[in-house]
């Protein structure tokens, strides 16, 4: 799997990286439980394994303890089964361990079993499990004969094993002959137990056990097993619930600031559910009513100071009049009425800020139609072509006063300086995409963002005679970013023969069907 999709298998929200989280914690602990369960099960069955054998072990130290000399071998020798023998001699067959040669857990446990049994130190128990010749703990004659034949050798020698566990009339020859002999005889899951435990009089017990191998695991082992996996799945189904439930306020905090971006006047936020959630939503809720009063505010103050300059503006127009000189006359009633319309121009932009349109489901195509049609009807050379597949020809969400106005500017811009409109509809995934072509000179490239600022215009073929109070595309771009989207515009180069190039308007939209509201219930 390549990297790029790799990074869109990647949650992408908090919820999802939680419950990712909290998934791996939980498999991770699942595993390592499991490992350890399963690691341990080994041990397990042989301690249970050697249970018998630590018994029988006690009880023949207890009665050794109590002899000496021949009575001691003898009896020894009676305790004897053919997986269990015991020697006596002044030489342990095990040593305890040490820092070089540590003893594993196994071990450890099973040494501190026999010493808690036979109030010995812990020392003293000196434990080893399947051991090999090289074992630095492992103490084995190295003479020849190592006391095997008739069960006579030398008083410390081990017992003589055959095939059978039995007296064998061919053992093995040597120390490493005889430890392979009882891997043999234990088998590949058995297990070979050395103990070594001192007596009372100096001398040590040694004892050689072969186990059998444990138990196989019981049915109900993979159901305990299983138990803890089920227990851990059901701790994650629920903390998904939880997350899930703790995420969703912000998720219905990103929706309401993204509709106070489209609509001022949006329903507040609902300020229920915890503690840290409410305070937010309240912060939110005061912070729009703060930003709708700023603009209500803003609006009725620039519309309050275009409507005072008229009065003004009438009385310098009445003494325009009384100067004799006719040119100075003339030019000064010019300005007047450039002022004057801008005054006008800012006035109806205020009034359109002011009504405060709500947001209904509009029909692009159909309000476009209208436009088109308008225009037409004038003598303008306008005309729309759709071209959004059949099934993305839904309507938006928008105010349809301002959106008509705001394509109205742009088809009159279109109009005065290309001659002509071609409006194309066009389907972008999220967006609804609307071009406006037009076959005039263009702008210069450092001016194609500077004519979106209020009263900006443009001297030559935008000049302040054919260009009004520079208002036009600033209404245009605030009503575009007021639903959630932005125009732009773009030099078009020639492609002859049909398109002699120009300036294209490309406004784009939210293509959500309906106004979004927080109707969602908390929790």
């Amino acid at each position: 799997m390549t990297l790029p999709r790799l990074r869109r298998l990647r949650p992408d929200s908090l919820a999802g990286w939680l419950a990712v989280l909290l998934l791996a914690t939980l498999i991770l602990s699942g595993g390592l439980l499991s490992a350890i369960f399963l690691g341990q099960r080994g041990d397990l069955g042989r301690r249970a394994a050697a249970g018998p054998a630590l018994e029988r072990l006690t009880e023949a130290h207890q009665q050794l303890a109590a002899l000496s000399g021949m009575e001691r071998q003898r009896l020894a020798h009676t305790l004897r089964s053919p997986a269990f023998h015991l020697f006596v001699g002044p030489e342990p067959l095990v040593l305890p361990p040490g820092p070089e040669a540590p003893a594993s857990r196994l071990e450890r446990r099973l040494a501190i079993s026999l010493g808690e049994r036979l109030d010995l130190f812990p020392q003293a128990a000196a434990v080893l499990i399947n051991p090999e010749t090289t074992d630095p703990r492992l103490r084995l004659p190295e003479r020849p004969g190592f006391g095997w034949r008739g069960g006579r050798g030398g008083r410390g020698g081990p017992p003589r094993l055959g095939p059978d566990g039995g007296d064998g009339d061919q053992p093995p020859s040597g120390p490493e002959r005889w430890l392979d002999h009882l891997q043999r005889q234990a088998g590949p899951a058995g297990t070979v137990l050395l103990v070594s435990l001192p007596l009372p009089d100096g001398e040590v017990l040694n004892a050689v056990a072969v186990l059998a191998p444990p138990l196989p695991p019981h049915p109900g082992t993979l159901p305990l097993l299983a138990l803890p996996l089920l227990v851990l799945l059901g701790v994650a189904a629920v903390a998904l619930v939880a997350l899930r439930r703790a995420t969703r306020p912000l998720e219905r905090l990103a929706a309401a600031a993204e509709r106070v971006g489209i609509d001022l006047n949006a329903p507040p936020l609902s300020e229920s559910g915890p503690g840290e959630v409410r305070r937010a939503s309240h912060a939110f809720n005061r912070m729009q009513e703060r930003l709708a009063r700023f603009v209500t505010d803003r609006t009725r103050m620039l519309a309050a100071i275009s409507h005072d300059l008229r009065t003004p503006i009438t009385r310098l127009r009445l003494r325009a009049e009384l100067i004799d000189d006719e040119e100075m006359r003339e030019r000064m009633i010019a300005d007047l009425d450039e002022m004057e319309e801008m005054i006008a121009a800012t006035l109806a932009f205020a009034r359109d800020e002011a009504a405060g349109e709500d947001l209904e489901a509009v029909d692009p195509a159909r309000l476009l139609g209208d436009l088109t049609k308008s225009f037409a009807e004038a003598g303008a050379k306008v005309r729309l072509d759709d071209r959004r597949p059949a099934g993305d020809r839904q309507p938006i969400a928008g105010r349809p006063m301002a959106l008509r106005r705001a394509f109205a500017n742009l088809i009159d811009n279109a109009m005065k300086y290309g001659g002509e409109a071609r409006l194309t509809l066009l389907a972008g995934g999220d967006e609804l995409v609307v071009e406006i072509d037009d076959n005039g000179p263009g702008l210069p490239e450092e001016a194609l963002e500077e004519v979106f600022r209020p009263f900006h215009r443009l001297e030559g073929s935008r000049s302040r005679q054919t260009g009004g109070a520079g208002l036009g595309l600033a209404v245009v771009r605030s009503v575009v970013r007021g639903h959630g989207g932005d125009v732009r515009l773009a030099n078009r180069p020639p492609r002859p023969p049909d398109d002699p190039g120009g300036l294209t308007a490309r406004v784009a939209l939210p293509a959500n069907a309906a106004p979004a509201r927080d109707d969602s219930p908390e929790g």
